[in-house]
């Protein structure tokens, strides 16, 4: 199969930009850009955190690339190849839903193709990582249906292992990578499938199809027993004149891609709506794509975790023994001594806390860590100095590495200050919309917004708690 790049085409790495002002040749010849094109040696790249001795990999058109290290195999990816027959067959998703019971997130489909060649139909299903799975299940109309768990690659337009054929005669890469279940359908009919895993506070479930055309219905999430964002991303194929194969290319948390097509989810009365997605009509897309659905569940992540909780505790033991006042006529309080007494409820329930770190444009209230994970939070009383920038002031202590975000606003008035803190927070950095879990006067009020940060090319969920002091 031919298949070019054109000087007007978005490059092939993900920018956005056109080829011919990104990763076109005639910009950058050196070896450093793998997106040379025709004209140039066609090279893979094996990377591995250890040094090894040679390669080894399947000669057929499905098997496995593995590094060998001594005696030992060390395995890097499978494959699968299809020919480009496969752009003929048109793939259906009839339905896509996710649910949670009992702290098992699951997430279910079905989905048609309209075979159009000989060959087997591969169908990549997956999650954040293949490891954490915990139950797999999927059938043709409710006949059995093969499938294998592993770190994937899907190659376009192949009929016989890359390797093999670069030897013979170089040419653009296209395909589709995830880590899940390769099922394979040797027949037409519905693939209905489920997966199932244990939430966590980020989850992301994956369906890559390597077809010419593709329609997809509005994802359904029901029965979250926590507030939520979403996320449903089109992430198109792969192309690239190089190859690259290293493990760390199957971590969804360190993709790069900035051309995907992206709608933010938000709750909606009981249910989840994604922005300019009717749920009515299935979208519809023309080449092989990747969808990402991603569930972001604050409560269960690793630094926030049980912020809600604590906080709520927290405040039910100053309404209880006097220990602060909160009024703007005793003028006694500070957020720093708030922050403080947060502070050491946090430390003493384990957490890596700390406060007044040195960050970017200033010091964080609060900086929680764990492995990976860090999570940040901004202090103010409401009213008082920059009370209307704190989400602006949390966004501004982050980095590409924050994995979570808060702010807590401390109200000393007698009457709710939601609407306008919703107020506040439409005016904030990346604003696209913000959700409420709670009636709007409790003691404790919890929001969440979400902000896209261009930088970044990021998206990003903030949760927002206010204490109604007056009603300690």
């Amino acid at each position: 199969m031919k298949f070019e790049v054109q000087p007007k085409d978005k490059c092939p790495c993900g920018s956005g930009k056109e080829y011919r002002k990104c990763h076109s040749a005639k910009r950058d010849k050196s070896d450093n850009n793998m997106w040379k094109g025709p004209g140039y040696n066609q090279v893979i790249y094996f990377g591995h955190k250890d040094p090894f001795t040679g390669i080894w990999f399947d000669k057929t058109r499905k098997g496995e690339f593995k590094l060998l290290k001594g005696d030992d195999r060390v395995p890097v990816a499978r494959f699968f190849c299809v020919d480009d027959t496969i752009l003929a067959c048109k793939a259906i998703v009839r339905f896509l839903s996710v649910s949670m019971d009992d702290g098992v997130i699951k997430y279910t489909g079905s989905l048609e193709v309209q075979k159009c060649v000989q060959r087997s139909i591969p169908v990549l299903i997956g999650c954040i990582d293949a490891k954490s799975v915990e139950n797999f299940e999927a059938n043709l109309s409710g006949r059995p249906v093969s499938y294998e768990r592993g770190d994937w690659v899907i190659f376009v337009g192949e009929d016989e292992n890359p390797m093999a054929r670069i030897k013979k005669e170089p040419q653009w890469l296209r395909y589709l990578r995830a880590s899940g279940f390769l099922v394979e359908s040797e027949a037409a009919g519905e693939i209905n499938f489920r997966l199932s895993a244990k939430a966590k506070g980020f989850n992301l479930f994956t369906l890559a199809l390597p077809f010419g055309e593709i329609e997809i219905p509005h994802p359904q999430i029901s029965a979250l027993d926590h507030q939520t964002t979403c996320q449903l991303e089109i992430e198109k194929e792969s192309v690239s004149w190089d190859l690259v194969l290293h493990q760390d290319i199957f971590s969804e948390k360190k993709r790069s891609r900035k051309d995907s097509k992206v709608f933010l989810g938000y709750k909606q009365d009981n249910d989840v709506v994604f922005d300019t997605f009717d749920k009515t009509i299935r979208k519809h897309f023309l080449k092989p794509i990747k969808l990402r659905l991603g569930i972001s569940i604050p409560e269960l992540s690793a630094t926030l975790g049980k912020f809600t909780e604590i906080l709520e505790r927290t405040i039910r033991t100053i309404s209880e023994n006097g220990g602060f006042r909160f009024d703007e006529a005793g003028n006694r309080i500070l957020e720093a001594e708030f922050r403080d007494h947060v502070l050491t409820v946090l430390k003493s329930m384990g957490y890596y806390a700390l406060a007044e770190p040195t960050r970017r444009k200033g010091f964080v209230d609060i900086l929680l860590k764990k492995d990976d994970s860090e999570g940040i939070i901004e202090f103010k009383v409401w009213g008082r100095r920059k009370y209307k920038e704190v989400i602006e002031q949390v966004l501004d202590y982050g980095t590409p590495w924050t994995t979570e975000y808060a702010t807590v606003m401390i109200n000393p008035n007698k009457d709710s200050v939601a609407d306008k803190f919703v107020e506040n927070a439409r005016k904030s950095p990346g604003y696209r919309h913000i959700t409420e879990e709670s009636p709007r006067f409790l003691p404790l009020n919890k929001l969440i917004s979400c902000h896209y940060l261009p930088s970044w090319d990021k998206h990003i969920a903030v949760t927002h708690f206010i204490l109604n002091a007056g009603m300690f």
